[in-house]
């Protein structure tokens, strides 16, 4: 089963608050010597900050908290621990400072009706 030592989270208004708190998270473990990832992920519930990893110094601990506090503090649930935990193990084997950022829209095609799509084959032979 998964260990998970230290995991807080906040979720935020907007996507530009959760941005900015993360954004803060990241340049604060960047600076300091600590084994924490950091991660900003929408959910069903909004906008989410979460840390994951091994437990900080009591002061890095505090910091973080702070910066969290400017938003509403969230438990993740199991799936989405498990599958940033997943993430987090297979980033760690690249190197000490890993960062990536993904936005993945997706757009639903319409399904042609099947008279429509022949309709337009017909055209086609004209």
């Amino acid at each position: 089963m998964w260990k998970f030592p230290y995991y807080p989270a906040a979720q935020f208004k907007g996507e530009a608050e959760a941005g900015t708190a993360y954004q803060q998270i990241q340049e604060l473990i960047y600076r300091v010597d600590c084994d924490l990832s950091s991660y900003r992920l929408f959910t069903k519930t909004g906008w989410q900050v979460a840390i994951i990893g091994e437990r900080p110094s009591h002061e890095l601990h505090e910091q973080i908290q702070s910066i969290l506090a400017t938003g509403t503090p969230v438990t993740l649930d199991d799936n989405a621990l498990v599958a940033l935990s997943q993430r987090r193990k297979q980033e760690v084997q690249k190197g000490p400072w890993v960062e990536h950022h993904l936005n993945l829209h997706f757009t639903m095609k319409k399904k042609q009706r099947k008279q429509q799509k022949q309709s337009r084959k017909r055209n086609r032979r004209k």
